[in-house]
């Protein structure tokens, strides 16, 4: 399979010196409750807090969110030198972690084209070591990680330069394996003992037919049915992405009135064990799949289902996010199941989720909201944001969730860099 070398969001910015413009302000609210430390890290073990984990999730203003992802994405090009990047919402300052002189140096500027403030840190623990640990702790057996049964999602808390562990019980045998294995202040645990258990959301926008659009029912190889997120451009032909697990033992799908859209051509999901790399690729890509459609006027289109579940409406899709998510992003899931649901908040970049089958999907973005949730059918659907002129920017493709409304979705990004082409937009 062609392979497309990664697009740097450094590449996509304007060249040039740090610009001496004003950034705007960065919204300042109360601090949240907060964490609380039920077993401090020591001899017997890491520490386990409870409470809230992700902040203070208020929307950025798109040029600090840009700033923030490019210092991300500047740490992932050196992971050996730089730990990860935060936004101090009390300074408005990009916060830029280093591990090594060189780091140092690096992280006390932004990224060239990237206007904004920058800081420095020294910490311990190289982006590397941290992403090795979270990518690790997520798919130990019992064996190797006693219980590691009720763990469901690692990701790296910047701020505290380690790796959250998220749990919904804690042993202690738990509690001193993850220190034995990996050092007592280099992983915390998080106590969630209510949280339900993620999952896969197999399961007009009933009834589409060609040009094929987003987030509309699809027959999938082997049973079952799911959501298409967006339309999809390369050369000669046309293709519809949607999620890996729902196409990853190949094959073709089709509609919901039976009408054949393409064979499967990508995907990046293997059953019983989630998120696989592609080939030379060295980043996990969340969970996606391509079909291929022949080209022509009507193969597929570059709009979305919006409103209900039974929703013939829709939106153009006019373009799409150049960089990762951060926290506070604003975006809607259109999916077969559940239709258009809007008001998620972006919480994590960069999580890793265990699915109740013990499938992990890798390095996807976590969000949550009130109200309803997506459900089954709704894998593979489109995740996105609505602009004031009611037109849709494209921002990932969803994976899972659960009925307690915490959802797991690839960034589009993530597409674009692996796999040959782009998303079609009008």
């Amino acid at each position: 399979m062609q392979l497309r070398y990664r697009r740097s969001l450094l590449t996509v910015l304007a060249l040039g010196g740090l610009a001496a413009t004003t950034v705007p302000a960065v919204p300042a609210l109360a601090e949240p409750a907060g964490a609380h430390v039920v077993a401090a890290a020591g001899p017997d073990g890491v520490e386990v807090f409870t409470g809230d984990v992700f902040g203070d999730l208020t929307p950025l203003p798109e040029q600090v969110a840009t700033a923030l992802a490019a210092a991300q994405e500047r740490v992932e090009q050196h992971p050996d030198d730089l730990a990860g990047a935060y936004l101090d919402r009390a300074t408005g300052e990009v916060v830029t972690q280093a591990v090594t002189p060189a780091g140092v140096r690096t992280a006390a500027s932004l990224p060239t084209g990237v206007t904004g403030r920058a800081r420095a840190r020294q910490v311990a623990n190289s982006h590397a070591t941290l992403t090795r640990i979270q990518h690790e702790a997520i798919g130990l057996s019992p064996a190797e990680l006693p219980g590691s049964e009720a763990v469901y999602g690692t990701f790296v808390q910047e701020e505290k330069n380690r790796v959250v562990v998220e749990a919904k019980a804690v042993t202690p045998a738990l509690r001193k394996a993850l220190a034995d294995r990996y050092g007592v202040s280099r992983v915390a645990i998080h106590l969630t003992p209510d949280m339900e258990l993620p999952r896969l959301d197999y399961g007009g926008r009933q009834y589409d037919s060609s040009p094929f659009l987003g987030g509309a029912y699809i027959n999938i190889p082997g049973g079952g049915w799911c959501s298409t997120a967006f339309a999809w451009r390369n050369g000669g032909y046309h293709g519809m992405l949607t999620a890996g697990h729902c196409v990853s033992n190949g094959g073709t799908i089709s509609s919901g009135t039976g009408a054949t859209i393409g064979p499967v051509i990508s995907n990046n999901w293997n059953d019983g064990v989630g998120t696989v790399r592609y080939p030379n690729d060295p980043y996990d890509r969340g969970d996606l799949g391509l079909a291929q459609i022949a080209a022509g006027a009507a193969a597929s289109d570059a709009r979305v289902y919006v409103y209900g579940p039974n929703s013939t409406d829709w939106r153009n899709v006019i373009t799409r996010y150049n960089r990762k998510s951060v926290k506070g992003d604003k975006y809607c899931t259109s999916g077969a199941r559940t239709g258009e649901l809007c008001g998620w908040t972006a919480q994590e970049a960069s999580y890793d989720v265990k699915y109740v089958g013990g499938e992990v999907a890798r390095n996807v973005t976590r969000g949550t909201k009130s109200g309803t949730c997506t459900a089954g059918g709704d894998s593979g659907g489109a995740v996105y944001y609505t602009d004031s002129n009611g037109q849709v920017h494209a921002k990932g493709v969803h994976s899972g969730g659960n009925t307690s409304c915490t959802e797991y979705f690839t960034e589009i990004t993530d597409a674009v860099n692996a796999l040959p082409g782009d998303i079609a937009t009008r």
